[in-house]
């Protein structure tokens, strides 16, 4: 039976992936459905082929619900990870413990989350797994895991840093220079691929290099700058990637107070792990220590690229992969740390897979339908970029009129337009709202209405605000 464990942990895995997709979609994830639904903007420089691979698959089986695809996809590679991870674990690890480190690994918020929702994280992150797999089971294949490690690149920019990574194991690890010439000859295909597209789909951009780094010149939400805003979200959000901790904990709790039994058993069991932490870990010798080396040093670049972007958690979605691979090439793993892995899967699924599928967490729904409802006024809303593409999603032939700049309330109202906006809704701790910079806005004219739409965990409040006619 512990034979086929490891097995078991990840067909567990794959059913929470599959059958509790998350209900609530973001901008983004709201976006790709429609890109893929529409045939549009299928080659986007940020992660060259998400969409056109989501798109080539919902023309071949003729799928119309793109949202629900793009989940699937997402659950079926996150599989794949788990899958490739238990490969690479095997090296090093016995059948017991690769068990308790895939359920850790798969339970870990930051990837979970994903997971259950259709972005753009999981397909890049099974590509750069079966590049390490390849550099350390076929070394003289050197070619072979230049392209996986690539394929990795044009799924999403960010895993450039597992590339090097595996670059420079690659030329520690072999005598010959020959296997990182032919791993830097195939991965010249990413430039070549992008400079293909850029000729066919050039889009927006002034040039091929604007085209590569497009939503770091062009997009106000992408930049790279370590300030004060990386010293406070990259600790809370590094803590995110393994465990769920949100401002919208609190209502839940409130609405549903058996979730503190479970947090209490969750932290007993993390306060047990590390009582015995010395029994979890023995160092070892043994594995090829330059191998984990080389995934500290992804780590270590991935987590500095996240923390300049921000703090963005999507950017540490390989961290604890990349962890694992250092640990279990330096340390023996004992099966002591599995209270650890059963906590995160307890708390993640309790805080956040199971709310996220049966709830509506956010007010961006309750927004739409108001707006669905009322479709002739004039709106400004919170967070645009989810409501405008969530009614592109649902009403393709229908157009809203929608704006997200508080201050253009003025010159609205001035012509006599009534505005209704959710700007001054009450709304729960997040990124979002630690990041937002809306001034506290004057309303010059009379509030005629106020609208209060409850949603499963909170209150919308939609303010109509009406001009002097």
């Amino acid at each position: 039976m512990h034979r086929h464990i490891d097995y078991l942990v990840i067909a567990l895995l794959a059913g929470i992936y599959i059958l509790l997709p998350s209900n609530n979609p973001t901008g983004d994830i709201a976006a790709y459905a429609v890109n893929v639904r529409e045939g549009s903007d299928l080659f986007m420089p940020h992660h060259l082929l998400y969409n056109a691979f989501n798109y080539a698959v919902a023309q071949i089986f003729g799928i119309y619900n793109t949202l629900i695809l793009n989940q699937i996809i997402n659950a079926l590679f996150a599989v794949g990870c788990l899958l490739v991870m238990r490969a690479l674990l095997r090296n090093t690890c016995g059948y017991v413990e690769t068990s308790v480190l895939l359920l850790a690994m798969g339970s870990c918020y930051g990837f979970l989350r994903y997971a259950v929702s259709g972005e753009t994280y999981i397909i890049p992150l099974f590509f750069s797994l079966q590049a390490s797999l390849c550099a350390l089971r076929y070394p003289n294949r050197a070619w072979l895991t230049g392209v996986l490690a690539s394929t990795a690149c044009l799924f999403h920019q960010i895993h450039v840093f597992w590339w090097a990574g595996l670059l420079i194991y690659i030329f520690i690890s072999n005598r010959s220079k020959l296997p990182t010439a032919k791993y830097l000859l195939v991965s010249c295909m990413v430039p070549a691929v992008y400079l293909l597209v850029f000729n066919l789909f050039p889009g927006n951009s002034t040039g091929f290099f604007d085209f590569i780094f497009y939503e770091y010149f062009h997009n106000s939400n992408v930049s790279y700058n370590l300030g004060i805003r990386s010293l406070y979200l990259t600790p809370v959000n590094l803590v995110r990637t393994f465990f769920q901790v949100h401002g919208n904990m609190l209502p839940l709790v409130e609405k549903y107070p058996l979730l503190l039994a479970v947090a209490g058993v969750c932290i007993g069991l993390i306060v047990y792990n590390m009582l015995i932490y010395r029994r979890i870990f023995r160092h070892s010798e043994q594995h090829d220590t330059m191998f984990g080396k080389c995934h500290l040093m992804i780590f270590g670049l991935q987590l500095l690229f996240a923390a300049g972007s921000s703090g963005n958690a999507e950017f540490m979605v390989m961290l604890p992969f990349a962890l694992v691979l250092f640990y279990t090439a330096h340390y023996q793993v004992k099966t002591a740390i599995a209270p650890f892995a059963v906590a995160l899967l307890l708390w993640n699924i309790s805080f956040a897979v199971i709310p996220s599928h049966f709830l509506e967490m956010t007010p961006e729904k309750a927004v739409v339908r108001y707006i669905e409802r009322h479709p002739q006024e004039t709106y400004c809303v919170f967070d645009l970029r989810t409501v405008e593409n969530m009614l592109r999603y649902r009403n393709p032939a229908r157009s809203f009129k929608l704006y997200e700049d508080v201050s253009k309330l003025d010159s609205l109202v001035s012509v006599g337009i009534r505005v209704g906006t959710d700007v001054w809704s009450p709304r729960h701790l997040s990124r979002a709202t630690m990041l937002n910079t809306v001034a506290p806005y004057h309303v010059p004219t009379a509030i005629v209405t106020r609208d209060t739409v409850e949603y499963d965990i909170g209150i919308l409040v939609m303010t109509n605000i009406k001009g002097n006619f």
